[in-house]
């Protein structure tokens, strides 16, 4: 899965809610700051 960032980082450093991987099934989230 990719956000309109194209980058899914697994740390909470975020202010959007996670985000649970369809392929994976692991829960990401997203960041801003890419």
């Amino acid at each position: 899965s990719v956000n309109p960032h194209g980058l899914w980082i697994p740390v909470p450093h975020t202010t959007l809610p996670p985000t649970q991987d369809r392929q994976t099934g692991t829960v990401m989230h997203r960041s801003n700051n890419a």
